[in-house]
């Protein structure tokens, strides 16, 4: 298996898309982040529309959705479709702690630890 080699001209992006998380963890590196916040928010549409204006003209090849848990925003799914349609993957950062609404938009969920 070869290892895919990055330099410091492929650009990943980590996208804070929601501060709200269902969960908690003592470990997790965002809990720093969401004890200092007063109040949780979800990403404005404003603001995704101009990530994905950037994202256009940068030259990103990957990017992460991220929160608190993504998949608390409501519009988690068609942001990662707006931006795979874009020809750049995109990663999901998730406790696994979906709710029904969520959930059930999948088929099937694969979860891969290595890379192909």
């Amino acid at each position: 298996m070869a290892i895919k080699r990055y330099t410091e001209n492929d650009l990943c992006l980590n996208l804070l898309i929601t501060s709200i998380c269902n969960a908690g963890c003592s470990w997790c590196i965002a809990n720093e982040y969401m004890s200092r916040k007063k109040t949780f928010s979800l990403m404005p549409e404003e603001n995704v529309e101009e990530v994905i204006r950037r994202l256009r003209k940068e030259s990103v090849k990957q990017v992460n959705l991220l929160g608190g848990e993504p998949s608390l925003h409501s519009q988690a799914l068609d942001i990662g479709k707006r931006i795979y349609s874009l020809g750049m993957p995109v990663g999901f950062s998730t406790n696994g702690l979906w709710n029904d609404d969520f959930r059930e938009k999948f088929d099937r969920i694969d979860i891969q630890l290595k890379q192909k």
